[in-house]
């Protein structure tokens, strides 16, 4: 497994070279591999807490909240690099009407 830093590939993981094909990442998502909270988070924003809860083992749903309340802000600012300012605008949008609604996934 390989990230870019400053534009060089940069084993991160090498005791994984044999068993995994070198991917050229170039942000920080894989970290997150395998993370069931990560992978709940837009589940989360999608169905809510009340509908995930007999799906989600343990402290899975609290764990998936801090990462689902900045979704929004994170494809903000992806969208804002790379020009796009109506899906910029959109999920605004979307982090400001969440934050009136009160629901504690906010």
């Amino acid at each position: 497994m390989t990230n870019t830093f400053e534009g060089r590939p940069r084993d991160v993981l090498p005791e994984l070279r044999r068993r995994v094909p070198v991917l050229p990442w170039d942000d920080t998502d894989p970290a997150a591999w395998a993370d069931r909270a990560m992978d709940a988070a837009p589940l989360l924003a999608v169905y809510g807490p009340d509908a995930l809860r007999a799906d989600l083992p343990g402290g899975v749903l609290d764990l998936a909240a801090a990462p689902r309340r900045v979704l929004s802000l994170q494809v903000a600012a992806a969208a804002e690099r790379r020009g796009d300012g109506r899906l910029r605008d959109h999920a605004l949008g979307n982090r400001a009407r969440g934050t009136r609604s009160g629901e504690p996934q906010w």
